[in-house]
């Protein structure tokens, strides 16, 4: 009877320890999945544009194409603004590439997603607050180049360039940001569910 109930507490502890494997393979799988989109995301769209709107803005201003003082400031402060989210970005990829279910201890784990998340929301806040104002800004340097109008120097020969911008920014921005709202809030929450599942396994 005794050795029954051992090799009864055996399979049951071996089953356990093969249910918390699969368990750990298949959040592993959906993080992994997640955490691939949200880099490949932020490699384009964070590190990438970010530079070359750095190293686009900064040709112009080195060139003097920008002449009046406004417009200059606004170049110089967009061009910070752009390399503060290229900065953020190449953190918040950082943050990505620690975190490995299947190689991490549950301690290291906690710790990488910690981080993870606070970056997240630390990126969320400040494109909330940030959008619209570079968006503003960077209008005045984007007539500058396409139409060669300084609105600064010359308000009455851009003003209807400038409504259009405007107007066409607006609309275009709606779609995107809702885009990539909804493509974050699915990616994270996936990666959320797969911490998850292994804390409470």
């Amino acid at each position: 009877m005794k050795n029954t109930w051992v090799q009864l507490s055996s399979e049951m502890e071996a089953q356990k320890k093969l249910t918390n494997k699969l368990i750990l393979k298949m959040a592993y799988q959906k993080s992994s999945r997640s955490i691939s989109n949200l880099k490949r995301f932020e490699m384009l769209g964070g590190l990438l544009m970010g530079v070359l709107l750095i190293i686009g803005t900064g040709y112009f201003l080195v060139t003097g194409a920008f002449q009046s003082v406004p417009l200059i400031i606004c170049a110089i402060v967009c061009m910070a603004l752009f390399a503060f989210s290229v900065s953020l970005s190449f953190i918040f990829i950082l943050r990505m590439l620690k975190i490995n279910l299947l190689e991490n201890t549950i301690e290291e784990t906690q710790r990488y997603f910690k981080a993870f998340k606070e970056t997240h929301n630390f990126n969320k806040k400040f494109g909330k607050y940030s959008t619209v104002p570079t968006m503003l800004l960077f209008i005045p340097v984007v007539l500058k180049v396409s139409n060669d109008i300084d609105i600064f120097l010359n308000f009455s020969d851009g003003k209807t360039e400038l409504i259009g911008i405007l107007i066409s920014s607006g609309l275009l921005a709606i779609p995107v940001l809702y885009v990539v709202v909804r493509f974050y809030k699915k990616n994270m929450t996936a990666t959320v569910e797969a911490h998850e599942d292994i804390e409470n396994k």
